[in-house]
């Protein structure tokens, strides 16, 4: 069991297929608790069979709710961008349909009228080289086949064209958003996508 927090090690013959994953879930806990100034670990459990697993770290005391909340009830997001968004044009890079079709109907709840959509980042590149004013913003997924999101917008910025550019991703850890900035992105969305975090990214860059 000493070997539990380290990377890459099964208790089971991984020949047996019989476990999936990485092997990086309790390795990964192990060194943010460190980072953290904690320490993770375990304990087998008394009162039935199975482990205990425990982390300790120290934390700050909160005895005001965080001034980022204290934000007025009427403030919606949602109704601010639908009075910029029908004079506004977007474009859509998703090559997953069920996503796509979800990102259309969830603009079109938000008021946008006028959004192209592309499967893939080639495609978005012909587009925009097509029609190089026409997009107040483009939301970019990062990962598709023939051209993925990152070279697409690096093909973009070549063209010097500086239309916001939104990441559309489930990868959006700290170095992550780093390394969409260092080629040109401009933001980024987390999937699942929530209606609230769209308009409020929207209303940012789409402009008045």
């Amino acid at each position: 069991m000493s070997t539990l927090f380290s990377p890459f090690t099964r208790s089971a013959d991984s020949t047996t297929k019989r476990y999936q994953g990485t092997g990086l879930g309790l390795s990964i806990c192990k060194s943010l608790a460190e980072l953290m100034g904690g320490a993770v670990g375990y304990r087998t459990n008394p009162d039935c069979q199975g482990s205990i697993f425990w982390l300790k770290i120290k934390l700050g005391r909160i005895d005001a709710p965080s001034p980022r909340l204290a934000v007025p009830s009427s403030s919606d997001p949602c109704q601010d961008v639908q009075k910029v968004a029908p004079r506004k044009q977007l474009l859509i890079v998703e090559d997953n349909t069920v996503n796509q079709v979800v990102l259309l109907k969830m603009l079109s709840s938000l008021g946008f009228e006028r959004v192209d959509a592309a499967w893939d980042g080639a495609e978005a590149v012909r587009l925009i080289k097509q029609k190089p004013l026409a997009y107040h913003t483009v939301l970019m997924d990062v990962s598709m086949p023939i051209m993925d999101g990152l070279e697409a917008t690096t093909a973009i910025r070549e063209m010097r064209n500086d239309v916001p550019v939104i990441a559309v991703t489930g990868n959006a850890l700290k170095g992550d958003f780093e390394t969409y900035l260092a080629k040109g992105m401009n933001d980024f969305i987390a999937k699942p996508i929530h209606r609230k975090d769209l308009a409020r990214v929207l209303l940012q860059w789409v402009g008045p």
